[in-house]
């Protein structure tokens, strides 16, 4: 995970799948939209994809950040002296395992298949960004699917499968 400042502000933390690249474990980011992946990351001069964790805080294009890199897997108390005092509760609350399940399993142009349409969709970038935000943000980000309960002929963005999805995985309610 990617835990980016902007002279002592938190922007927004971002999450990508680990490449075979030498990433350092600090440095400068700028972020631009993606094609495969929410935003593309250029982490001193690595491209990298990424998505976002938290529908909280911003990020703007284009503008050059500095950041440091987490193993919120290896390292669950990351953010223990290193966030803004009352934001710690929330990220000790988010399920890496779940948001490192979403990332490396569905990937762009993919298809997951959709209940409510009882056909295979294709998986698209907002659709996995949903679904991190909703277990990331889970009292901010709760996906009404488009077609339910109305003409199913109308095209899922996929974020509500891959919810559907991960929650059977992880036996959630």
């Amino acid at each position: 995970m990617l835990y980016i400042t902007d002279n002592g502000t938190e922007r927004q933390p971002l999450v990508f799948v680990p490449t075979d690249n030498d990433i350092d474990d600090d440095g400068n980011i700028t972020v631009s939209i993606g094609d495969n992946f929410y935003l593309d990351a250029d982490l001193n001069n690595e491209d990298v994809g990424t998505w976002c964790v938290d529908s909280e805080t911003l990020i703007f294009l284009n503008q050059t950040y500095n950041y440091q890199m987490f193993d919120p897997i290896a390292d669950p108390d990351w953010y223990i002296n290193v966030v803004p005092s009352g934001r710690e509760a929330h990220y000790s609350e988010i399920d890496w395992q779940i948001i490192c399940y979403i990332i490396t399993e569905y990937k762009v142009d993919g298809k997951i298949y959709c209940s409510v349409a009882d056909e295979d969709i294709d998986i698209t970038r907002n659709g996995i960004q949903l679904a991190v935000w909703h277990f990331t943000n889970p009292d901010d980000i709760e996906p009404t699917c488009p077609v339910d309960d109305s003409d199913t002929t109308v095209e899922c963005e996929s974020g509500c499968a891959i919810i559907a999805e991960v929650k059977d995985v992880f036996d959630l309610e």
